[in-house]
């Protein structure tokens, strides 16, 4: 619900805002945003039904590339406005943390704003990435992990970073008219030129449109894990169409405002799922590290650390977890050809530890029982049975 739905409607509104810059006095009705939100809720329908795989192959080369533009953009501006950059990184501290902020409340408000959109820019925390991640393959959980933490800093660090300098840099106007994606678009005009608007509107398109594409298989993928009703997921399929139209139409505040509550629900329920893995996380990551300091290629087991039974994930089925896999490509990987399992060291443990021979289980074999015959006593009692039935039946009868 949170992404198919609310998020979608973020997504949406983000499309018809960037457009608006674009069209200038076009989009300045409401019959732009309708037209625009049918548009996309229709675009976006056809896909749910059969073609968000070519779709997501064609995002899956234009998003990073639009993403390495955009922040080569980014860094063209900082390069030409180097004289600026001091002064833009004071007054971010300045207005920070002067006493009129903390005791006004505004530091406390700018955190809360930061917060809220790093988490919406990042998504961690939600529980929704590990969707995502499922989707890979890897021959070690850990590997996985560490790329989707790398994505924090890229994400956040890094492109919300070039953002903030775009927008600073342009000493824009403090309570104007322009908010959201207009405010960037502004920013790289008064820098670059008209041609930096239109840029940023095809950016933020693929950028929004690949989210919504996204948001909707995170919803598919857990109503199939629930049901198997067809008449569910068309159901969630027209939701979350009204969703995109919905989100075209809606305000900006509306749709933020909404999205920071849904968020705050996710990141609640999912710490205490946090919380109850994180034991066996670390020594997943501690099985990891020591494999990366024998100088092996990392592959894992469900069976290398303790309680891992019932990760069907790992169970060795994937080629990528076998060491065999490596070892043909000249990688240097643990030797599991006799069963070996490499657990992860608790305590004082040595490291590697000893083999552990997987002893297979084989089946005692069931000797089949043959039928009792019938004793002597039983045949006696069937036949005082059948005598006491036939001398019944001879009282009953009538007289001659």
């Amino acid at each position: 619900m949170t992404y198919g739905i609310v998020f979608n409607t973020v997504q949406s509104n983000s499309i018809v805002d960037g457009m608006s810059t674009s069209f200038g006095d076009m989009a300045e009705s409401k019959t732009f945003a309708i037209v625009l939100g049918i548009v996309l809720a229709v675009a976006a329908g056809a896909i749910f039904v059969g073609g968000v795989q070519r779709i997501s192959s064609a995002a899956a080369i234009i998003v990073p590339v639009m993403a390495v533009l955009y922040l080569g953009i980014g860094i063209l501006v900082v390069a030409g406005n180097l004289d600026k950059v001091p002064g833009m990184l004071g007054l971010i501290f300045s207005q920070a943390f002067t006493l009129h902020s903390v005791a006004g409340g505004t530091l406390g408000s700018m955190m809360l704003i930061g917060i809220q959109r790093g988490l919406f820019s990042n998504e961690a925390g939600i529980g929704s990435v590990p969707n995502a991640a499922a989707t890979s393959s890897a021959s070690h959980p850990a590997k996985q992990g560490l790329v989707q933490a790398l994505g924090v800093y890229f994400d956040t660090i890094l492109v919300c970073s070039i953002t903030g300098f775009i927008v600073l840099l342009s000493n824009p106007e403090y309570g104007g008219d322009a908010e959201g994606a207009q405010l960037t678009q502004n920013a790289l005009s008064a820098e670059l030129g008209q041609w930096a608007i239109h840029f940023l509107t095809v950016a933020i398109f693929f950028f929004a449109f690949s989210s919504i594409l996204g948001n909707y298989y995170y919803g598919e993928t857990n109503i199939e894990y629930l049901t198997r009703s067809r008449g569910a997921l068309w159901a969630y399929r027209i939701i979350v169409m009204g969703a995109v139209f919905l989100g075209a139409v809606a305000a900006l505040d509306l749709v933020w405002t909404a999205a920071n509550i849904f968020m705050a629900i996710m990141a609640v329920i999912n710490l205490f799922a946090v919380a109850a893995l994180s034991n066996k996380a670390l020594r997943v990551l501690k099985n990891y590290t020591q494999q990366r300091k024998a100088g092996l290629e990392p592959v894992f087991h469900e069976d290398d650390i303790d309680g891992g039974r019932g990760i069907t994930a790992w169970d060795g089925t994937d080629e990528v977890t076998q060491p065999e896999f490596w070892a043909k490509r000249g990688r240097k990987v643990r030797d599991d050809s006799q069963g070996h399992a490499w657990a992860a060291p608790r305590g004082k443990r040595h490291w590697p530890p000893a083999p552990v021979t997987r002893v297979p289980v084989v089946p005692a074999p069931v000797t089949p029982v043959p039928a009792a015959e019938p004793s002597v006593a039983g045949a006696r009692s069937a036949w005082s049975a059948r005598w006491r039935a036939r001398r019944a039946q001879s009282r009953t009868r009538p007289a001659p």
